[in-house]
């Protein structure tokens, strides 16, 4: 692969006035290309909320139905029954992890 470095200072200019020409141009194209992206970047984040919607969903929403109607969520935590907590004895120091696996 060729070294670009050399060739390209060979073609530079020596005159300074030119070469600080060259600067002002290359770091108003710098500006202008990153002001561009930035534009891009707000256009995408835009549409990407227009497409699928916020980040979080709101129960808030006009008409959203519930997924757990009436309260069926608080009525299944009420009817689950607590675990208890296993005991360890000398004749068993290991208890089983849950009820099924014993």
């Amino acid at each position: 692969m060729p070294d670009d470095s050399l060739s390209l200072t060979a073609t530079l200019p020596d005159d300074v006035t030119v070469l600080k020409e060259m600067v002002a141009t290359l770091k108003e194209t710098v500006v202008e290309c990153h002001s561009t992206i930035e534009r891009l970047k707000h256009e995408l984040l835009l549409l990407r909320q227009w497409r699928f919607g916020r980040k979080s969903e709101k129960l808030e929403a006009a008409g959203q139905m519930s997924l757990f109607p009436g309260g069926a969520v608080a009525e299944a935590e009420v009817k689950t029954p607590a675990a208890r907590p296993a005991r360890v004895t000398a004749e068993n120091p290991f208890p089983p992890r849950s009820r099924w696996s014993g």
